[in-house]
């Protein structure tokens, strides 16, 4: 009877937990025979509408889901498998988006399914008896991108992170697709362009869900430049820290072009760059002028402003809020001074023919006793459409600013159109007017059907 009893209740704790068992399997690289069932709703509750074994768990939905029976938003799924593992202390690390509970030999080991922390690794170390243990992942998808990765390593096994070797980029690779954190590995490389097929980058890195990013400050001549970036899957560059290219989504190995105008020496890019899942490739090029660069400047006469900032916003009103930078200059660098606002907070200069507006905190001016003032309104905040127009591909909050955490104005529903109005600075978040309705919405949820030329999109504030 006692005998019953136990098996009864090792019944009852299995179906309180729902774990999924199959029979143990050899673990080797994170792979095993997983057992997966997924469910039409967010809370594991069945029927499954959908079973399916696979030999690990490292998925990329996107926008999708992974069967015709599944919903795209608003589901969830649970995989279960039994690993043999030598003695040691293992290290289980999980990528999810939106959110999931790890368990190990029956004991939740990690868990943001209430919190979900889309895009982040997550991890912890256990000491593990050799034999069979039983591993389960549930996880929950709640609207937009859908994917989950699981590994495992032995921690005596992590292999060292790489050592720099000589170039002009310092590359940052992230073991996560948002580049968050502290960087998995940072390198010193000559170029930007690699193509890793369905390989991990690095040794010790995931082969999806993973981003980079490369820096370089190069000496350039004054000029039209172009530049050029084809990826697999999401890419941004920034020249000066201004953003030209924000592709920043599931893509095939598209090519993206871009002109940039370089008023001549140290001139700062970064090529932002993550992977989904699949093929992994990126090729960055930047084009030298097609016309012959300009003249270097001369030391202008008369009134003067010197930049005594590091890197200073030449912004096209006499105002931090709501203008829109034209160019930026480095210290040291002289222009001529054309005219000041009133109290002289703001001095209007010449930056190689191009007329804007600087602050007087971060300049030094010198022969200004004749500059005129200017009469220059204050900017006002754009409500003229800029012709491109965005679709949500999510129910999406339409907020009073562009933060996650400014209020939501109204939720604008999932495959619904909005006029673009303007940007913010990085071109993570786009003003839109929808149904009358001015907002800020996150550019990672909306997609166009033409691409989006940010250099005709005003930024806003």
């Amino acid at each position: 009877m006692k005998y019953l009893w136990s098996l009864i209740g090792a019944a009852l704790i299995l179906t309180v937990l729902g774990l999924v068992v199959v029979q143990p399997a050899a673990a080797q690289d994170s792979r095993a025979n997983w057992r997966a069932e997924f469910f039409a709703n967010q809370q594991l509750i069945g029927p499954a509408v959908y079973t399916a074994n696979f030999g690990e768990v490292n998925f990329n939905w996107g926008a999708g889901s992974p069967n015709p029976a599944v919903p795209v938003d608003g589901w969830s799924a649970r995989f279960g498998t039994d690993v043999n593992l030598p003695a040691g202390t293992y290290r289980f690390a999980v990528t999810a988006d939106d959110s999931f509970q790890l368990w190990v030999d029956y004991q939740q080991v990690l868990n943001t399914y209430n919190a979900p922390r889309p895009g982040e690794t997550l991890t912890v170390d256990l000491t593990l008896e050799a034999g069979s243990h039983h591993l389960q992942l549930d996880y929950r998808e709640i609207e937009g991108n859908a994917y989950v990765r699981l590994t495992w390593i032995d921690v005596n096994n992590i292999p060292p992170a790489p050592q720099p070797v000589a170039g002009n980029w310092t590359a940052e690779y992230f073991a996560n697709p948002t580049l968050s954190g502290t960087p998995f590995a940072t390198l010193f490389e000559s170029s930007v362009s690699h193509n890793w097929g369905f390989n991990a980058p690095l040794g010790g890195m995931p082969a999806d869900n993973f981003s980079v990013r490369w820096t370089s400050t190069i000496d350039l001549a004054a000029g039209e430049y172009s530049i050029q970036a084809t990826a697999d899957d999401g890419v941004r560059v920034f020249v000066n820290g201004i953003g030209y290219i924000n592709e920043w989504r599931l893509a095939t190995g598209q090519t993206y072009t871009a002109p940039v105008r370089v008023i001549g020496g140290p001139t700062t890019i970064v090529v932002e760059y993550f992977e989904a899942g699949a093929v992994a490739l990126i090729d960055f090029r930047l084009n030298a002028p097609v016309t012959a660069p300009a003249p270097a400047p001369q030391t202008p006469t008369g009134p003067t402003a010197t930049v005594i900032t590091g890197r200073l916003n030449v912004r096209n009103a006499p105002s931090a809020i709501n203008s829109q930078v034209l160019i930026k200059i480095d210290n040291g660098q002289i222009y001529p001074v054309l005219g000041r606002n009133a109290d002289s907070s703001w001095w209007q200069i010449n930056v190689n023919g191009i007329t804007g507006w600087v602050s007087g905190r971060y300049v030094q001016v010198s022969g200004a006793g004749g500059v005129p003032v200017i009469d220059a309104p204050q900017p006002q905040v754009p409500t003229t459409p800029t012709g491109f127009t965005v679709q949500t591909t999510v129910n999406l909050n339409l907020r009073a600013g562009p933060t996650t955490a400014s209020e939501p104005l109204l939720v604008i529903p999932r495959g619904s159109a909005a006029a673009v109005l303007g940007r913010n600075a990085d071109n993570s978040w786009l003003r839109v007017n929808f149904d009358g309705t001015v907002g800020w919405v996150a550019f990672r949820y909306v997609t166009s059907e033409t691409p989006l030329d940010f250099s005709q999109i005003p930024v806003q504030q």
